[in-house]
């Protein structure tokens, strides 16, 4: 019994640690502070960095729950600023997950692992972009997420973005993205 508990103990503690957690910021890293919100509720967002050379960095998740509520489906906290440190660069909303009245709302199908929110093709983001430059702290706007539709795409969703106040300029929108 006790292997057995071990063995679950060491399970979870793997899992929470593989999943997305933020990029370990350089020394002159900037404080960014996200506020997604979707229906009273918290969005889960997952983003990366593109880098100078077209390569993309880890994936790693603001917003939503805890990684504890969100392994146990939970559901997400009501809306809140989260603020996290990142060095300079362009970041691309990779992908979001929203809760609705009947469950869930992803914008692809696949694991968050596998999804990718960059229109390679075109080497602008599907969803949303913002920029983060060195020394510089930056506080994105509110944005209210609606759900739209699914998209020509197949496996994925369109969304509306809803920015507050005059914060759209912070923002490049790609082509799965609404205004």
């Amino acid at each position: 019994m006790k292997v057995v508990k071990l063995s679950v103990i060491c399970f979870i503690f793997i899992f929470l640690s593989a999943c997305a957690t933020v990029p370990k910021a350089p020394e002159d890293a900037s404080e960014v502070t996200f506020y997604f919100e979707s229906g009273g509720k918290s969005v889960l967002t997952f983003w990366k960095k593109i880098n100078t050379d077209g390569s993309k960095g880890k994936v790693f998740s603001v917003g939503g729950n805890s990684r504890t509520a969100l392994i146990m489906n939970s559901g997400f906290k009501d809306p809140y600023a989260e603020t996290i440190k990142l060095a300079s660069g362009t970041y691309y909303l990779d992908s979001l997950q929203v809760q609705t009245a009947s469950g869930f709302i992803a914008s692809q199908d696949k694991n968050y692992n596998f999804r990718n929110g960059w229109d390679d093709e075109n080497n602008k983001p599907l969803y949303l972009s913002f920029t983060v430059v060195e020394g510089k702290n930056l506080v994105l706007p509110k944005v209210e997420v609606v759900p739209v539709k699914q998209a020509d795409k197949k496996g994925y969703y369109v969304f509306r973005f809803i920015v507050a106040g005059n914060g759209e300029d912070m923002f490049t929108f790609g082509s799965l993205a609404e205004k």
